[in-house]
This record gives C-alpha cells, sequence and structure tokens, in this order.
C-alpha cells in the first residue's frame, strides 16, 4: 500500500481561494491555461486525487496569479511522484456509492461544492467534484441536490453493467453523512418544506420506493467522497489515497 509518509498534497488546506489584483503576464496565463486544459482530463479520467484542486484552479483560467500558478506546477510534481500508482481491483462484483457537500465551499461566489464516488470490485470506476450552479441556504438541500446527480449516475452504471452481465446486486447503497438529507430523501412528510427544490430532484424517493438504489448513513470519517468537496490536511489526504485503493505497481 501507499508509504506511511504522505505524499506531497495537489493542494492543502491553506490554499488562498481570494483572487489578487495582480494576475499574471500573458505568456503565464497561456501556459495556466493550456496546463490546466491537460490536468483536467487527466482529473475527468483517471485521477480522482486531484479532481477537486484541477475543479477549483480551473475557475481563474482569466485572472491567474502566481499563486495559482505554483498550485499548477505542484500538481504536477505530485502526478511525478505518484506515476507508478495504480488502483487494485478484486472479485468481487459489487457497487457501492458515496456523496458528499461542502456547503457554501466556493470562497468567492459562495456556492456549494459537491462530489460523488463510486466503487466496483473494490475500485473506483466513477467520480465528480463540481462547483454547483445554484445557491442553497442549507446543508441539507445542497446534499439533496448531489444525491440526486449521484442517483442519475448510478442508473446510469447500473443499466452497463447490467448490459455487459456483472451487476448482481438488488439495489445500489449510496452513502451520505448527512441524516437531514436522508430523512428527506425517505419521509414524504417534508414535501411541504421543499417546494422551492426542482421537482426532479424527486427522482430520488421514486428510486427508493422502486428499490433501485437505497441511502444510508455514514460517519464523515468514513466518508470517501469527502475529499472530492474540499482541500485536506496531510493526514486526510493520505487517509483519501489509501480509501481509493491506490497501490504501488
Amino acid at each position: 500500500m501507499i508509504e506511511s509518509n504522505p505524499i506531497s498534497m495537489p493542494m492543502n488546506a491553506k490554499f488562498n481561494y481570494q483572487i489578487s489584483e495582480n494576475k499574471a503576464n500573458s505568456d503565464d496565463i497561456a501556459w495556466y491555461q493550456s496546463a490546466i486544459g491537460s490536468l483536467l482530463y487527466a482529473a475527468i479520467v483517471i485521477w480522482p486525487d486531484i479532481a477537486f484542486a484541477i475543479s477549483t484552479l480551473g475557475r481563474y483560467i482569466y485572472n491567474s496569479n502566481n499563486e495559482y500558478i505554483n498550485a499548477v506546477k505542484k500538481i504536477f510534481r505530485y502526478l511525478k511522484k505518484t506515476i507508478n500508482y495504480n488502483i487494485k481491483y478484486y472479485k468481487n462484483p459489487y457497487i457501492i456509492g458515496y456523496i458528499d457537500s461542502d456547503y457554501a465551499g466556493d470562497k468567492t461566489e459562495y456556492k456549494s461544492i459537491s462530489g460523488y464516488i463510486f466503487y466496483f470490485a473494490n475500485g473506483f470506476i466513477s467520480y465528480q467534484s463540481k462547483l454547483q450552479s445554484i445557491i442553497v441556504q442549507s446543508s441539507i438541500k445542497i446534499e439533496y441536490i448531489s444525491l440526486y446527480n449521484a442517483i442519475k449516475k448510478a442508473l446510469y452504471l447500473q443499466g452497463l453493467l447490467k448490459e455487459l452481465g456483472y451487476f448482481k446486486q438488488q439495489n445500489i447503497p449510496i452513502y451520505s453523512d448527512n441524516n437531514g438529507a436522508i430523512l428527506l430523501s425517505k419521509n414524504p412528510i417534508y414535501h411541504g418544506r421543499t417546494k422551492h427544490i426542482n421537482v426532479r430532484y424527486h427522482l430520488i424517493r421514486q428510486q427508493i420506493t422502486e428499490n433501485t438504489i437505497s441511502i444510508h448513513y455514514i460517519d464523515i470519517n468514513k466518508q470517501k467522497a469527502d475529499r472530492l468537496t474540499k482541500p485536506l490536511i496531510k493526514n486526510k489526504f493520505k487517509l483519501f489515497l489509501d480509501q481509493l485503493g491506490m497501490v504501488r505497481i
């Protein structure tokens, strides 16, 4: 498994989100935009450990400064050090999902950041780290919206695995650390208090009723999607890598 000494993180908890008035020069901004484009592809395809960092840095491609440029260079150094790491899959054909959100996690527009990650055969196969396009007024509502996005992906993965003949379970369990969102998804009595939530989000209840998915509570320290929504201190980032199942080839 990964060594006991944590690898230098692509972004730490002390990162400054505020936009500096001292913009980089045009050549550096052009390099930054090109680098973000390359890293964005890598983050979407195979590297969930840099997904949050790239999602954050990608918001500043037109007004980057030296701090952001140095952060991108740090990600390249991180990828170079972890080039020999891979994901180990087992023979257990079981799919499971985790969702999380960081309420008002964006420090410029105060929008929330949500993330999900799905595992199959004990290795991740799909994940997302995304800044939400709408502003909500509670952590329950943003977690509920995050759950909706995860369920759409779960339905897609279920259909794909059925077609390939690998879906052998009754439903797809999804784990959240927000009890309020779980209650909202299961109890129609809350409907009158959530009319401002778009009707499409109540797809969640339909899938629960049809037993396509099941929602469960998980302690935040075991929440594998937590690391897709916020920067981390070293020991928590090390835990995230362990949870991803990354091993040295």
